[in-house]
């Protein structure tokens, strides 16, 4: 007789790291965004978010973690699952406003 966890389980097949992680696949330098992509994320954060300038901690809780964790993946490989690679590196605080952040950007 099987037991219960055994029963449960044993019609999934395994899965490989590979397919549940994107990171491990695509390069860390490729774990980029474009101009466009981030014009985007301002529409999105403005349409949910029109009379405030939430904080990146916010929308990161929010709005990318809902939709990321779907696809067990960041926002970058979202927006680019075969990766986009790096050519600038900006870093944020998640105190910051994250209208203010990308209009800094543009």
């Amino acid at each position: 007789r099987k037991s219960s966890m055994a029963a449960k389980h044993s019609p999934r097949q395994p899965r490989s790291p590979e397919k549940d992680n994107p990171h491990l696949v695509v390069s860390y330098n490729e774990w980029g965004v474009t101009t466009a992509d981030l014009k985007a994320f301002v529409t999105e954060v403005t349409h949910k978010w029109p009379h405030e300038d939430p904080s990146v901690y916010k929308v990161n809780y929010e709005l990318i973690i809902p939709r990321t964790s779907k696809e067990n993946c960041s926002w970058a490989l979202c927006r680019h699952p075969r990766g986009c690679m790096i050519k600038h590196y900006v870093t944020h605080t998640w105190a910051e406003g994250a209208k203010e952040f990308c209009e800094a950007i543009f």
